[in-house]
């Protein structure tokens, strides 16, 4: 029944209480309850009068009001009597039901007057009624509210219960008394405002400090503690509704216009302050802000009025202007009333002198309850401006005191109060803060006469501070960055800092050094909790910012992943890149696709774009590697400039620096760069997925944009030392710019940016790392080494994060220094401490050990030999007792396993960047180790594992690493000791065979990279073992992985190559077996260039000497890999088109073809004739067979680089004679190579036709040479090719071979026989004769042939040359000599050069005078002849004779087989230009044959020997000469038809065309004739007048011998004439015939037939028939 049952029971216990007629107005008014919760009826009328007069009761004063409610309550206990009334016994029965009117009055008259009986029993039951009654809500109104609901009764009501308590009261009555005043307070309908609340609380006041009780004593405390928590709790909830617009509660409206009559009372003391800090602001109002010092010397002054002016002057000027602000009632609410009601009266209470214990107490008590009071509100009420004036008016001020106070206990609350405002209300307090931070916290640090216990007291409220990292950089802006404002943040470092450094020189068994301890680790965690702040704080606004930006679910990330790699790839092949810029291309894919999620998906995707670009501009990069490290730096670069997370942005240069290597071919050029860094900087490539906000922001969640946060990239670091400080000012000084802005207005700022730490940090980060080096130098406590510890981790993160290099780099490197592994003897247990931080932090945040990773992995690897070596072990903490030894090396022992391991197994955590920098400091801890002795492989073994964990990076990270490794394994397998060799090298095998495992596509070479090691080893290294053992390797690989080898060929083949060098024949066996397996059986898939090195390797094998059977399969390997390439089998050749006009569908390519036949054309010089002989075979045979696909580019470099070379040695010769240094292979060799040239060039004529100048040349250098078997050669491979191949020939061709040939002749004329030559030497003199004869007689001296008379009469004019000589012996039959005309020039050359490589004829001087022909092949001379020959001497001048008159004789021969078989397709200027050539080869050799010549040499001589002459070249070019004139002017062609009128103009048409033609030939014809006669004329003349000479001197013996040597001459002059056009001899028979009529007395019987044979031919058609 809620309180009636109660109620009943308590009036009952009061009734007995007042037995013996006591108190009888208690009993009257018990009996009128009871009496009226008896009755039934129900008073109406009389409720209403009453409720009237309660209703209409004035409210002027208390007194009134009471009277009304009581005679009106009297009144109705009247009535009731009568009519009686259960509306008290309903109400009460019902909890939450209120007593209203006279049921009300009924109810609390028996419980007044109770309370007034001051009977302890009746006061409880009394007070335990009223307890229930407000605890179950009957009763509701305001006390304390001006026109309020009940006002006068509840605040009487209340004033009876506290006139309760006296000094008699017992303690149960007290707590009874404190348990309905606290019932009245929180009660939701008893509202207790006003003064009844202050009375309240004063009530509680006087229990806790005068009470005698504890137990009141902490109830009354708790109790003033929860009432001033419920006025909070109000003041918020009202806050909550007025800013949501709700219109509250009745009497909150109500109270919108009423006041407290308090609220006079309670401003009035401060009204009275008012005026006096008034007056100090007057004072003060133009100085500036006091400083931290003049702070100081006021407090420690005591000159509080000071202090409250400086106050005064940084909390109450705002733009200028003093402002005073108080309590503005009229917009407060009830509750926010009450609770700054009672906040003030607080900190009125706070601000009192402290004159006794009491009041010094009561102080403690209102800064206990404040400090809670403040600590209590919530984040709205630090917003509140009315609570936040109240701190400004009133609490400042009780701080202000507290903050100077003596007493270490009101010091503390006021410490605990200024950490709350410092933490919670600092916004709105810059200015209080501005000078209670320097009274309370910096004074009481810096001053040493301030007690420990106040020190502590200030640490421990900083411990708290620093904690929070807003408010750190909230400080730092508002203070140390505000010019007009004290360096708080700074000042309070360095304080912190030199406490945590200072030593107390005591006893250390004394309390003050335990104190001292205790201060210096207070102070050491301060800072520690700086730095961990700082730390906290940035990562906290990046992640939001990231966060913030990343609104896509992880389920459509997942999808996204997945449908996006799978467009892409399929995609991928079907887009075309041809002819576009490289930044656009990848800006139309990344436009076009979704990049998946995953690392391996991106790097694949990206491969395959760098292989479809290259393939679509083939010959803009080398190969796809460059394409593909570009396309990632696009990646990077677009993410750096278009993400504003990315922090700081990439320059021209850095992006440059992205794509450079040290080879300049493997590398973008730089035009191009720039060019790509402009356009992304300009515009943004955005991606498919960012088309929408939402998906932009989705992509770019990670760290640094979303791609480069996926793959684990790192953006370059360009950023020096010296701009991170110019950039951490430029911050400062736009912060400090905000506050002159603001002139003299005190704003609170508040920032979010992540820049700030860093300024920051350089202010405080060196104090920090100096206090934590000597704490860890000199202290030997273990807390502070903890501490440290964690200031050396917070510190290495924050300043790597910041990029704070120079920091950065002391904090690690002095963490390390604390090691002391470098002197493991001075050793201590904290070493071991910073030893496992190290460790720790390398497993926690290894990036954040970036640049450092040197110093930490060489603490690992020392680490690991001090554990390892016993001996070093022993000597660990030398010094100390065996137990922390032991302890200490069991440490070491520990962290050397899992904790060292860890080191590295994080690798794969690393960034692109730190990875390749950890991986180069291992390496380089790795030389180390290997320099010792003996050598350490440690950091060696360990590169092999990571090296293992990191294998899955994308190709281009790998890349970087793979060439930090590749350096170091090359350094390592060039070790001294074998056994460090081997692991180096068998470490390369295991990697490349791990890393074979990834696909590769074409164009990339990185498999040539990994496998690279291998051949730089096999190239340095020239042990035996270790050679074979990096062969047995390559063949492990190729076994194992041959299916997955691409660019890798490259390094195979190339291992192979070295190997073929190898003096080891069982390696070059095992080396060339395995080229041969792969030949044979992976052919197929040696792709691109990898081709062209397994064409190099075959031809380094084949030119190893040690095997010729090595060599000749290696040649036919050559040849194997030619069918497979001509055939189209090697893949990759499609992407290098031989020529645009060559069938598309070709895959062989002259790219992979020119080593091919360059290696086969150095063979061909090889000294073993087996090889050399078998290369050119094969090299050829290849021409001829797959020349026809070849372009007409391609056969010029054909010939100039590989054909051309094969005759380098004979062509750049000197004038030293080759013959006497080659084998009998030389001219073997090269007359088969040049007829082998010649026809390859006849054969393919249409496609080298432009080449017949170098080859002419080639053959007419050589001819030019001294050594007449290279002359020989030359020109008997010039006249195989006329004679083959000249019927392909064009008029220019034609024109080209003339000019050659005349220009030879001109050159090769032996002027140096017009000189005066010595013929002392007689010896000299016969080798040039006969080597001229013999020379002379390879080539015939061919018989005129008519075209009107048939071969039989040919062979009967020719045969009546042969006359007896003087000496009787017969020359030569011709028909020796018509066989001999069967044969070609150039065949008969060429044979006899096979037959007799040093032909020799020596004929007599009457075969000399009858030129007699020379037969086909000489008989070979005996070899003692021959021999002879060899060994005679000669100048350098006679060989230079000798070797012109050949080539003079060999010219000859080379323009017969032009006139006799190509006379009909020549022009007549080129026919002119033969006769001109011809005459000037017969000029010279009858001028130097003339009478005057002979008869001067004649005299010189013995009279047996014949004179030097040069009669076999005058006969065989006037045979010659007169062959062409004859042919020319005897009116048939070459095939004896008679010619038409036009010869050789039968098909032509035009009649213009046909009289130009014809003019042509009659001008020739015209030519011809005169040619001809002036030439016979001149030899008849000459021959006449000799005859006559003779026949005047007839005893003259000389005249006679050459009359004899002359007699060939004019034999074929004489017969010619017999063939000439009889009607040319008709006009000329009168210049004939003088010259005839002498000849017939000549005594020479040759000469004699002749001109018989002459008059019967010629001269019998003009005599009478």
């Amino acid at each position: 029944m809620a309180a009636a049952g109660f109620m009943n029971r308590a009036f009952e216990s009061m009734l007995k209480e007042c037995s013996g007629k006591k108190y009888p107005d208690l009993q009257k008014a018990i009996e009128a309850y009871r009496d009226g919760a008896k009755e039934v009826k129900q008073p109406s009328e009389t409720n209403q009068a009453a409720s009237s007069a309660r209703d209409g009761s004035s409210p002027d004063t208390e007194g009134e009001a009471a009277k009304t409610t009581i005679e009106a309550a009297m009144e109705a206990e009247h009535v009731g009597r009568k009519v009686g009334s259960g509306s008290v016994a309903t109400t009460l029965a019902n909890a939450g039901s209120t007593l209203e009117g006279a049921d009300l009055e009924l109810v609390l008259n028996p419980l007044r007057l109770a309370f007034e009986t001051k009977n302890s029993k009746i006061l409880e039951s009394a007070l335990d009624c009223l307890h229930k009654l407000i605890a179950y809500d009957h009763l509701e109104g305001d006390p304390g509210l001006e026109g309020g609901k009940n006002v006068p009764l509840f605040i009487d009501v209340l004033n009876r219960v506290c006139g309760c308590i006296d000094n008699s009261s017992s303690d149960s009555t007290i707590l009874q008394v404190l348990k309905v005043l606290l019932t009245a307070v929180a009660s939701t309908k008893f509202r207790v405002h006003g003064e009844p609340l202050l009375g309240v609380i004063r009530l509680c006041y006087h229990m806790v400090l005068n009470s005698k009780s504890p137990i009141n004593q902490a109830t009354s405390k708790a109790m003033l503690t929860q009432i001033v928590s419920i006025m909070v709790r109000r003041m918020e909830n009202d806050q909550v509704l007025t800013s949501s617009g709700s219109s509250g509660h009745t009497e909150t409206s109500s109270a919108e216009n009423s006041s407290p009559k308090t609220e006079e009372t309670a401003l009035s003391d401060k009204n009275e302050n008012w005026a006096t800090l008034g007056c100090a602001l007057n004072q003060t109002k133009d100085t500036s802000l006091a400083s931290v010092e003049e702070l100081c010397n006021l407090a420690g002054g005591g000159d509080i009025k000071g202090l409250e002016a400086a106050l005064d002057k940084a909390a109450h000027t705002e733009d200028g202007k003093k402002i005073i602000r108080g309590l503005d009632l009229e917009s407060m609410s009830i509750g926010q009333h009450d609770a700054l009601l009672v906040f003030q009266s607080l900190c009125k209470i706070g601000m009192k002198e402290e004159n006794d214990d009491l009041m010094t107490k009561t102080r403690i008590l209102s800064l206990e309850l404040l400090q809670g009071l403040l600590e209590g509100v919530n984040h709205s009420v630090t917003k509140n401006f009315h609570f936040i004036d109240s701190v400004k008016a009133y609490l400042s001020y009780a701080l202000l005191r507290a903050s100077v106070s003596q007493s270490p206990v009101i010091f503390q609350y006021a410490t605990g109060i200024f950490s709350v405002l410092l933490l919670r209300f600092r916004e709105s307090l810059k200015g209080e803060i501005g000078v209670f931070f320097p009274l309370i916290i910096l004074r009481s640090l810096d001053g040493s006469e301030f007690p420990v216990n106040q020190k502590i007291s200030v640490l421990w409220m900083l411990d708290k501070v620093c904690k929070d990292p807003q408010m750190l950089v909230d400080v730092y802006i508002n203070y140390d960055c505000d010019l007009q404002a004290p360096n708080l943040f700074e000042r309070m470092v360095t304080t912190l800092s030199k406490i945590a450094q200072r030593t107390q020189n005591t006893d250390p068994n004394s309390v003050a050094v335990s104190q001292t301890t205790s201060i210096n680790v207070s102070s050491l965690q301060c800072l520690v909790n700086v730095l961990k702040s700082l730390v906290d704080w940035e990562k906290s606004r990046r992640e939001s910012k990231e966060n913030s930006r990343n609104s896509q679910s992880l389920a459509e990330a997942v999808q996204i992943k997945k449908e996006a790699h799978k467009s892409t790839v399929e995609a991928l092949d079907s887009m075309k890149f041809s002819g576009m810029k490289f930044d656009t291309a990848i800006r139309e894919f990344l436009k076009g696709f979704q990049l998946p999620g995953e690392a391996q998906n991106i790097d694949c995707i990206m491969e395959k774009f760098a292989e479809r670009y290259c393939a679509d501009n083939p010959g803009l990069f080398k190969n796809a590697d460059i394409a593909y490290v570009l396309a990632y730096s696009v990646i990077m670069l677009n993410a750096n400039a278009h993400d504003p997370v990315v922090w700081p942005k990439m320059s021209k240069s850095d992006f440059a620096r992205m794509n450079a290597v040290n080879d300049a071919e493997e590398c973008a050029p730089t035009e191009l760069l720039e060019e790509i860094y402009d356009h992304i900087v300009k515009e943004e490539i955005k991606m498919n997925d960012e088309m929408t906000r939402s998906n932009r922001q989705k992509l770019k969640g990670g760290e640094r944009g979303g791609l480069v946060s996926i793959l684990n990239l790192a953006l370059p670091k360009q950023i020096s030392s010296t701009d991170t400080k110019s950039k951490s000012e430029a911050n400062i000084k736009q912060t400090q710019a905000i506050f002159q802005d603001q002139g003299t207005k005190r704003v609170f700022y508040t920032s979010q940016r992540i820049e700030l730490v860093g300024p920051m940090l350089k202010a405080v980060g060196w104090p920090l790392l100096a206090t934590f080096s000597v704490t860890m130098e000199k202290g030997k406590n273990k807390p502070q080494v903890v501490l440290c510890m964690e200031g050396f981790k917070a510190g290495v993160h924050i300043t790597h994060v910041l990029g704070m290099d120079t920091m950065h780099y002391a904090f690690l490197t002095s963490l390390v220094r604390f090691t002391f592994l470098h002197a493991p003897k001075e050793m201590r247990s904290k070493n071991v401490e910073a030893l496992q931080t190290l460790l720790a932090l390398c497993d926690t945040d290894p990036e954040s050990l970036q640049d450092t990773w040197n110093a930490v992995l060489e603490c690992v690897s020392q680490l690991e030999y001090i554990t390892s070596t016993p001996a070093i072990a022993a000597t660990v903490m030398l010094g100390s007792d065996q137990i922390s030894r032991d302890a200490a090396v069991q440490s070491l022992k520990e962290l050397a396993g899992k904790p060292a391991d860890q080191v590295f197994v994080n690798s794969v955590k690393l960034p692109s960047d730190s990875v390749v920098e950890f991986f180069n400091a291992l390496c380089g801890v790795s030389v180390e180790e290997l320099k010792q002795t003996p050598a350490r492989v440690f950091s060696l073994e360990k590169l092999v594992e990571i090296s293992y964990y990191n294998m899955a990076r994308i190709r281009m990270v790998w890349a970087r690493i793979w060439s930090v490794l590749a350096n170091h394994f090359i350094a390592a397998g060039s070790h001294p000791e074998e056994k460090i060799v081997i692991y180096a090298i068998d470490s390369l095998r295991q990697l490349g065979m791990k890393y074979l495992e990834h696909a590769e596509l074409k164009n990339f070479t990185f498999q040539s990279d990994i496998l690279k090691p291998f051949v730089v080893l096999m190239q340095n290294i020239r042990s035996e073992k270790i050679r074979s053992l990096i062969v047995d390797c390559i063949v492990k690989i190729i076994k194992s992985k041959s299916r997955s080898i691409k660019s890798g060929w490259h390094s195979v083949f190339m291992v192979f190559t070295a190997a073929a060098d190898d003096e080891l024949e069982s390696l070059i066996e095992t080396a060339f077996e395995n080229v041969e397996h792969v030949i044979l059986e992976h052919l197929d898939q040696v792709v691109g260039d990898c081709f062209m090195d397994c064409v190099n390797c075959l031809i380094k094998f084949a030119k190893n000497k040690s095997s010729r059977r090595i060599s000749l399969k290696a040649i036919a390997l050559l040849r194997i890999c030619e069918d497979r390439l001509a055939e189209g089998l090697i893949p990759n050749g499609d992407l290098k088109p031989i020529d645009v006009h060559v069938d598309a569908t070709l895959n062989v390519t002259e790219h992979h073809w020119f080593p091919m036949l360059a290696g086969l054309s150095d063979l061909t010089s090889d000294p073993r004739s087996e090889v050399n002989s078998c290369a050119l075979e094969v090299l050829f045979d290849l021409l001829n067979e797959r020349g026809s696909k070849f372009s007409s580019t391609f056969w010029e470099s054909i010939f100039h680089r590989v054909l051309f070379p094969i005759f380098d040695h004979v062509r750049h010769a000197g004038n030293e004679s080759l013959i006497s240094t080659k084998d009998e292979w030389f001219c073997e060799t090269n007359i088969h190579s040049l007829q082998l040239l010649c026809n390859l060039f006849n054969n393919f004529y249409k496609k080298a036709c432009f080449m017949l100048p170098s080859l002419l040349s080639l053959l007419l250098d050589c001819a030019k040479k001294t050594d007449q078997l290279v002359v020989s050669i030359s020109l008997g491979a010039l006249v195989h090719l006329i004679e083959v191949g000249g019927h392909q020939f064009s008029e220019s061709d034609w024109d080209t071979l003339l000019k050659s040939i005349r220009d030879a002749s001109y050159t090769t004329q032996p002027l140096e026989l017009l000189n005066a030559l010595g013929f002392e030497n007689k010896k000299n003199l016969g080798v040039v004769i006969r080597d001229s004869e013999v020379n002379a007689g390879e080539v015939d001296s061919q018989p005129l042939a008519s075209p009107s008379i048939g071969a039989d009469s040919i062979g009967e004019v020719d045969g009546s040359a042969g006359v007896p000589s003087p000496s009787g012996r017969a020359q030569k039959s011709f028909e020796a000599e018509s066989l001999q005309r069967n044969q070609s020039i150039g065949q008969k050359i060429m044979g006899n050069m096979m037959d007799n490589r040093f032909l020799r004829s020596f004929t007599s001087r009457k075969a000399l005078a009858l030129g007699a022909s020379l037969p086909s092949s000489p008989p070979k001379l005996p070899d003692a002849m021959e021999s002879d020959t060899r060994n005679e001497e000669e100048s350098p001048l006679w060989g230079t004779i000798r070797s012109k008159c050949i080539t003079q004789l060999l010219l000859l021969g080379a323009i017969d087989a032009i006139q006799k078989k190509y006379w009909s397709k020549l022009k007549a200027q080129q026919k002119i230009m033969i006769m001109d050539i011809l005459f000037s080869l017969i000029e010279f050799a009858a001028s130097y044959n003339s009478y005057s010549n002979l008869m001067m040499r004649m005299h010189k001589i013995p009279a047996e020997r014949p004179p030097l002459n040069l009669f076999r070249q005058e006969i065989t070019g006037t045979s010659i000469y007169l062959d062409i004139l004859l042919k020319t002017t005897s009116g048939f062609d070459a095939n004896g038809e008679q010619k038409p009128k036009s010869i050789g103009f039968q098909d032509i048409d035009n009649k213009s065309s046909f009289i130009k033609h014809s003019n042509a030939a009659e001008k020739l014809e015209g030519i011809a004739e005169e040619k001809l006669v002036s030439f016979c004329e001149q030899i008849l003349r000459e021959a006449s007048d000799l005859q006559s000479n003779n026949v005047v001197e007839t005893t003259n013996l000389s005249v006679h011998r050459v009359l004899e040597l002359r007699v060939p001459v004019v034999v074929k002059v004489l017969k010619g004439m017999c063939y000439m056009n009889d009607q040319i001899f008709k006009r000329h028979l009168c210049d004939f015939y003088p010259t005839l009529i002498k000849l017939v007395c000549c005594k020479q019987m040759d000469i004699r037939g002749a001109l018989g044979d002459l008059f019967m031919v010629q001269l019998k058609a003009l005599l009478p028939s």
